[in-house]
This record gives structure tokens, C-alpha cells and sequence, in this order.
């Protein structure tokens, strides 16, 4: 209900409303769209995070250094923290008009990622320090011996060999990371937009300046959802390549063709995970923005398909047990009604009494019996 209320945006702004299918419409397939969306976003947020139990991003990129890679097991580079997959989070700038956004770098700030892997000898929480002239370089985690080695410096997957100032990585079902995304966090829901007097559901956050609040705020429980759908809606679902390819109508489009089309979700994954449908995306170089897009690979594309088809079975695709629920629904929204003017008795001298026999939850029991399993080989038709 936070992001999914038309009348009374979280930020003021109708954009940033979580599509659950459009009410005002007369088509009957709106209920089904606003199902996909949020089924998308679940296995999104699976393969991010969910899968994993982990709030903050974690150490899950090995041997990036080519020049002191492991000759056996698995070296994690300390500067992780900075971006993985050939990515640099505090170089994710937002476009110029949009730039206003952005989280400043303080190369000063000290974070300790929240959450982390747990499994013997598994790399530490990602963190983020300034170097000194004692801690000029970062190293890795070496997962034989599980622990920190600092012999030499080793690279990230983009070369960064510190942790100064890469205190962005992602947070949050989605992961939201960069001074972009996050920078936005603060400008739509935390303290910037309540310093400029614009709606804010988190007034006395600053993610700018405490980017670990999603995962370690008081308020990190509800935090954790509502920045991600945020993210969805600002980033995911308002999505138009300006050609021919618009989130929105390509979410009806796989609904009306019978869910069949999976183009559609790889397209999905590669904007969540790179940032355009068909990377690498238009303008992208691994020197520019962090590298954000240069790459052609969706981290674990095979894995956020399958989620789909997981979570889609679990909410029960668009059809027999899906229609039971949206009809039970309908009808004990208007509980009131049923109860005063159907659900009604009358004594012999022509008073009516609510029934004490008949009454709505077992009638609703009954339906999704009768409808659901049917019996003697009968069901109660729903559509």
C-alpha cells in the first residue's frame, strides 16, 4: 500500500507508484498485469537478495586481479566494495539534468556492511575507509586460509586496488547502489526531500551521508522493500529506450501473448543488472559512469528467469485459483453491504436479523471449496 496508492504518492510524484494494473481501465486483463509486475520484481529481488538473506551486496567476484589470481582456490579483492562485475558505484552518475541527485563522495566516510555471506572461511561484510600512509592499498580474502591478505595490491574486476569513498554498493531487496540511485533514495524519500519541504517517508534519514540506514536504520525492515520499489518504479518501470521498447507496454504485451515470450524478462534482468534492455547499452564504456552498461553479461540471467516461473507458479499464474482469491476479495470488501441487505433473516412478524447461520466467511469458505476443488466432479464457475 506505501508504493502502490495512486491518490497519495509516498514522494508526490505519480510516477513513482507501484503498477498493480490501471483501475480506471474497463479491460479485464489489468489485475494480471499489476500480478507480473510485482512477480517480476520478486524474482528480481530473489537473484539480488533474497536468495541470499542479504540486505547489503557481498563479496561474490573471484580472481579479478589477472597479474596474482589463485593458482588453486578463491581470492575475493578487498575493493569489492568499490563495484563488481567491471563496475565502479560511485561513478554512477545520474544524467545532467538529474545530476542535482547525486550523493556527494566523502572519501573520509568508514561503513561496515551489515549482512554478509556465512559459511566457513567466507569473505568479511564490504566496507569502506580512507587510505592512509599505512593502509595505501587493499589486498584479498583468501578463502583457503580464510583470512585477509595485504602483501600487494589487488585489483577489482575495474582495477581499484582501496576502498576510499565506496561506501555505495547496493542495499536493499534490489541492491540499489551508486550516487545516483542512492543519491535519489535521499532526494525522493529521505531527509533532502523533507528539507525542501517535498514529502518524505523517511524525514530524519540521510542516505547520502548514512547509506547503511536501509540495512541497519531503525527503520530497515520496512526500508529494505520500499527503497527497492522505489528503485522499480523510478528505474525499472518507467523504462523507455525512446524506440521501441517501454517496460509498460512490453509487461502487457508477455501478459496478452500468454506469458511464453521470455525476451521480455532477459530484458528485464539486463535493466535492473546493467541499465538498458539490450546491453551494452548506447554511450557505454568501461570509462564511463563506473562502466555501468559496457557489459554484455546479466549476472545470473539464468537463475532470474527460473525465479519467474517460481514465483509466477507461487501466486498462482492468472487463472482458476487466482480468479477465486480476486473474487473473495471483491466480495468481502463489500462485507457491509452483503451483511445488511443479503445475509439477512426475518422472523414470523416480518423483523429481519443478520443470520446467524449463514454468514459471509462461510460462505467464502464454501466458494473457494466448491470452486477451487469442486465436488462430485463440479466446480463453481469463476471465469
Amino acid at each position: 500500500e506505501i508504493m502502490g496508492n495512486s491518490n497519495d504518492p509516498i514522494t508526490g510524484n505519480p510516477n513513482h507508484v507501484m503498477y498493480m494494473g490501471d483501475s480506471g481501465s474497463d479491460g479485464n486483463r489489468e489485475w494480471e498485469y499489476g500480478l507480473i509486475n510485482i512477480a517480476v520484481f520478486l524474482s528480481q529481488a530473489m537473484a539480488e537478495s533474497i536468495s541470499f538473506d542479504a540486505c547489503d551486496e557481498f563479496h561474490w567476484e573471484t580472481n579479478t586481479d589477472d597479474a596474482n589470481n589463485a593458482e588453486s582456490g578463491e581470492y575475493y579483492a578487498i575493493s569489492n566494495s568499490c563495484g563488481q562485475d567491471s563496475q565502479n558505484y560511485q561513478d554512477f552518475r545520474c544524467m545532467a539534468e538529474e545530476s542535482h541527485m547525486e550523493c556527494p563522495v566523502d572519501r573520509n566516510m568508514v561503513i561496515q556492511a551489515t549482512t554478509s555471506q556465512v559459511y566457513p572461511n567466507a569473505p568479511p561484510p564490504l566496507e569502506c575507509r580512507p587510505r592512509t600512509t599505512t593502509d595505501a592499498f587493499t589486498g584479498f580474502w583468501d578463502m583457503i586460509n580464510g583470512k585477509e591478505q595485504v602483501f600487494f595490491p589487488y585489483e577489482n574486476s575495474f582495477g581499484r586496488t582501496d576502498v576510499e569513498g565506496c561506501c555505495f554498493w547496493g542495499r536493499g531487496a534490489l541492491h540499489t547502489k551508486g550516487i545516483c540511485n542512492i543519491g535519489k533514495l535521499n532526494y525522493y524519500l529521505g531527509a533532502k526531500a523533507a528539507e525542501d519541504g517535498r514529502p518524505s517517508r523517511y524525514p530524519n534519514v540521510d542516505f547520502c551521508s548514512f547509506p547503511e540506514a536501509t540495512c541497519a536504520g531503525s527503520g530497515s525492515r520496512e526500508m529494505r522493500w520500499v527503497t527497492s520499489m522505489f528503485e522499480w518504479t523510478e528505474r525499472i518501470q518507467n523504462y523507455d529506450d525512446g524506440k521501441d521498447w517501454n517496460y509498460l507496454q512490453k509487461l502487457k504485451d508477455f501478459v496478452d501473448g500468454g506469458m511464453i515470450d521470455f525476451d521480455f524478462l532477459d530484458g528485464v534482468s539486463a535493466i535492473v543488472n546493467r541499465g538498458c534492455h539490450l546491453p551494452p547499452c548506447d554511450g557505454a564504456a568501461a570509462n564511463v559512469n563506473g562502466g555501468i552498461g559496457a557489459g554484455a553479461t546479466i549476472h545470473l540471467q539464468e537463475e532470474r528467469l527460473n525465479n519467474f516461473k517460481t514465483v509466477l507458479e507461487a501466486l498462482e499464474r492468472p487463472g482458476e485459483k487466482a480468479l477465486i482469491r480476486a473474487a473473495s476479495k471483491y466480495i468481502n470488501d463489500y462485507k457491509d453491504i452483503i451483511n445488511s441487505q443479503i445475509l439477512l433473516s426475518q422472523t414470523p412478524q416480518g423483523q429481519l436479523y443478520p443470520s446467524y447461520r449463514y454468514s459471509l466467511p462461510d460462505f467464502l469458505d464454501a466458494l473457494v471449496v466448491i470452486a477451487e476443488e469442486g465436488v462430485g466432479g463440479r466446480r463453481f464457475y469463476l471465469g
